[in-house]
């Protein structure tokens, strides 16, 4: 176990055994970004491992052991009951969980949201900045959430304004800071 294993585990507590339809989806997910990874670095020793995730929610993890701080990692988040895959490498989008869920109606806890949409649609690695301007609201065109995401080395950033409507896909709008 590596030492980011052992800090996820602490951090995250270990995964409930899941129903065979997310094991076999988390299965399906650590095939699927193990072969995404070993493309992009082809000699790779990468670790699959599952973690528990907010909103009833088991992620599945791929990550290239030893790899630079914020890269060579990819999560796939998967509801455990259903099995259904969800975010950037799901087959459904971060939107379509807002919506099952109801959030166009009545808002989950921000700090369970934002982790969710970190994981989600920024594979958990992206730094959020939780002391500028963060808005979660609901709007006439849906859920609104407006987040600032900082980079490394250098601190820039940039606003997110993350929206989801009725249908289709979320829209990510990215703006600089001007600071």
């Amino acid at each position: 176990m590596t030492a980011l294993t052992l800090l996820a585990t602490l951090l995250l507590g270990a995964a409930p055994t899941p129903p065979a339809s997310v094991a076999k989806a988390v299965e399906a997910a650590h095939k699927t970004m193990k072969a995404a990874l070993l493309k992009q670095t082809p000699k790779a020793e990468i670790e699959l491992r599952q973690e528990s995730g907010p909103f009833a929610t088991v992620i599945a993890v791929a990550a290239i052991v030893d790899a630079y701080p914020g890269s060579g990692v990819q999560r796939t988040v998967i509801d455990a009951t259903s099995g259904t895959t969800y975010g950037a490498h799901g087959t459904k989008t971060f939107a379509d969980f807002a919506r099952a869920h109801g959030w166009l109606k009545t808002l989950p806890s921000s700090d369970e949201l934002v982790m969710f949409l970190n994981l989600a649609l920024f594979d958990g690695i992206a730094i959020i900045d939780r002391g500028g301007d963060e808005s979660i609201d609901l709007t006439p065109e849906g859920l609104r959430i407006v987040i600032t995401r900082r980079f490394m080395p250098s601190n820039a950033g940039e606003r997110l304004t993350i929206t989801v409507g009725a249908s289709g896909a979320e829209v990510i709008k990215r703006e600089p800071l001007r600071e």
